[in-house]
């Protein structure tokens, strides 16, 4: 729940930001300038996530930009149209109301795709086919046969889209429109809060400013500032992932070498203790239950190391090595929390589950224990107190880390002034 307020709470934040912009530039713009304003930044801000989606292969943003994009250009062509009581706004717009939270909750369900070229093309396919049914039913049918034969297959299917099921109508939006919104919103909030993704900011913006820009239609600027908004959560969306695939390591989810570089840019001026942690006979463990069963172990450990040590930050340094920071602080005063954290992991009972058929490991779900087994780590430590350099720092740390595993492995082995000590 607290990881889908936090969705919520971007998406919010990224909405109120283009509100707050708009609401300046009104002051000093006149309203069609305003509009141009806007319509340019949607298609600008739309351009750039469609590239940054294809970029970091994120299929779904790329496909929840391009309908939101024409679902954008329909309701500009509709607002304009709004005097002629033709079944372009009788038939076309509900209909689009209808389909367009259908499609993004297909998009929230379906398995994102590293954007091959025949999944490429048969969503390209769906949403054309949509769009074509669309003006087949509007344009086509009366035009090839003659207006009077479907006139009333037309009125009729107005109706139905359009019909009323209770109250008077309060707005161009049709009631099946507005059910619409609301279940397949509510399918995907339960979709986000049983397995959360960094997409789910964008899907929530999406789905929220949409809603307002369907049912405010005929206003001149509304569906423009809240499209505007929708691009803008995608965008921020992106940028997250982006970010993380940067600096997060994909398999623990733990940040990786790249933000440890940056954290030690940032305290080269300040004191600070490392540990660097490697797990013992970890080519052991690969060669006896696979690769699959290895990554399990490693999630496991940096999950551990989060857990246990308190006030340092865990970084994945590479293979089976992990990264204990302590900013701040000197090797004195976490020198035992450090060798505890070591001491708990490698007496602590871990449960390996046996590989999945699809390739996929599945710590998380049901399937049968393959072994039960100890995993230790040897450690080693040293700190920053002077000017000395982090890759001094690390070299230290790692030459430590050398002797506990020379000297036995499962041990702690630190370094300070000069010297390498073995704790306790």
């Amino acid at each position: 729940m607290k990881k889908l307020f936090s969705s919520f709470l971007y998406a919010f934040l990224c909405i109120l930001t283009v509100l707050v912009g708009a609401f300046f530039l009104s002051i000093v713009l006149d309203e069609h300038t305003l509009y141009i304003v806007l319509k340019t930044a949607i298609y600008t801000i739309c351009a750039i996530s469609l590239g940054l989606s294809l970029w970091l292969k994120q299929d779904k943003a790329f496909f929840l930009l391009l309908l939101t994009i024409l679902a954008y250009s329909l309701i500009e062509y509709f607002a304009d149209h709004r005097f002629d009581n033709n079944y372009y706004t009788l038939i076309a717009y509900p209909l689009m109301c209808l389909l367009f939270p259908v499609n993004v909750y297909l998009i929230t369900h379906v398995k994102q795709d590293d954007l091959f070229i025949h999944a490429f093309i048969r969503k390209i396919i769906v949403i054309a086919g949509q769009i074509i049914t669309i003006y087949f039913l509007t344009y086509l049918l009366p035009s090839l046969f003659g207006e009077s034969i479907f006139k009333n297959f037309q009125y009729n299917l107005s109706n139905i889209i359009n019909f009323t099921f209770f109250g008077p109508k309060m707005s161009a939006m049709p009631q099946l429109g507005l059910f619409s919104f609301i279940l397949f919103f509510a399918l995907c909030l339960w979709l986000f809060h049983k397995k959360r993704t960094l997409l789910d900011t964008a899907f929530i913006g999406v789905f929220s400013t949409s809603f307002i820009s369907f049912y405010f239609i005929y206003e001149r600027n509304i569906p423009t500032i809240f499209f505007l908004a929708a691009t803008t959560t995608i965008l921020f969306s992106l940028l997250q992932i982006s970010h993380r695939m940067a600096f997060l390591d994909e398999l623990t989810n733990v940040p990786g070498r790249r933000a440890l570089t940056n954290a030690l840019r940032q305290f080269e001026r300040h004191p600070y203790t490392l540990s660097i942690m490697d797990i013992d006979f970890f080519k052991r463990l690969n060669d006896s239950y696979g690769h699959e069963v290895g990554d399990q172990g490693l999630r496991m450990i940096s999950a551990r190391l989060s857990q246990y040590a308190k006030s340092g930050h865990i970084y994945r340094y590479g293979g089976e090595e992990f990264v204990l920071l302590f900013p701040y602080k000197h090797l004195e005063e976490v020198l035992d929390e450090i060798e505890e954290t070591r001491a708990l992991i490698s007496n602590s009972d871990f449960f390996l589950r046996a590989p999945s058929h699809n390739g996929y490991s599945q710590e998380n779900e049901k399937y049968p224990y393959l072994a039960s087994i100890k995993i230790t780590l040897s450690a080693g430590v040293a700190e920053k107190v002077g000017n000395e350099s982090s890759d001094f720092v690390l070299n230290m740390a790692d030459q430590a880390l050398y002797k506990a595993k020379k000297t036995g492995r499962n041990k702690t082995v630190y370094y300070k002034n000069e010297k390498f000590y073995e704790l306790y």
